[in-house]
C-alpha cells in the first residue's frame, strides 16, 4: 500500500481530526472521496488521505492550485442603451401613461409620437425622435422636465432637439 501525507497540519494521519480519503485506481486517479476520521481499521477499503483541494478525476500525485491568485477584476456591466417599447412606456407611473393616452387622442403630436413608440421593436436611447418626445411631454405639461430627466436621462439622451 502506497503512503501519502495526510490532512493534518503536522502531515500525520490521526484518529482524533476529520479528513478526505480517496480511493485510487491503479493509474493513480481518484476515483471517490469521503470524509473519514481515520483510515486506519479498514485496510479492505485501501483509502489513501488526500488534501481537500483534490477532487475526483485529478491524478493523486498532481500539484496543489495556486492558494493566492491573481485578482481578477469584476467586469462593469456595459450600460443599457435600449430596451423594449413596453419596457420604456412602464418607466411612466400609471397616471403618466393615462395623461399620455389621454392627451394622445386630442393632440397630433403627442399621438404621432406615441404611436412610433408602441410600434419601434426597440427603444433605442440616443435617438433623436424619443428626446423629442419626451420635450412635447413636457411641454404639454403631460410630465416635468425633472421627471423627463428620471425617465430617460441627460447623458443618454440626444441634445438639440425641439421637434417630433
Amino acid at each position: 500500500m502506497q503512503v501519502y501525507k495526510g490532512a493534518s497540519s503536522s502531515g500525520n494521519i490521526s484518529k482524533e481530526f476529520t479528513m478526505n480519503a480517496a480511493f485510487i485506481d491503479a493509474d493513480g486517479i481518484i476515483t471517490n472521496i469521503i470524509v473519514v476520521d481515520s483510515i486506519e481499521g479498514h485496510p479492505e477499503l485501501d483509502l489513501h488521505p488526500v488534501n481537500p483541494w483534490v477532487g475526483i478525476g485529478m491524478h493523486i500525485d498532481e500539484p496543489e492550485p495556486v492558494t493566492n491568485p491573481v485578482d481578477v477584476p469584476t467586469p462593469t456591466p456595459p450600460k443599457k442603451t435600449s430596451c423594449s417599447s413596453l419596457e420604456f412606456i412602464e418607466k411612466f407611473t400609471d397616471a403618466e401613461q393615462l395623461a399620455i393616452v389621454t392627451a394622445s387622442m386630442s393632440s397630433p403630436q403627442v399621438k404621432l409620437w406615441y404611436d412610433k413608440l408602441i410600434a419601434a421593436t426597440q427603444i433605442v436611447f440616443s435617438d433623436p425622435r424619443l428626446a423629442a418626445g419626451m420635450d412635447a411631454l413636457v411641454a404639454a405639461g403631460l410630465i416635468t422636465e425633472a421627471r423627463s430627466l428620471e425617465v430617460l436621462p441627460a447623458d443618454v439622451r440626444t441634445t438639440n432637439v425641439t421637434t417630433i
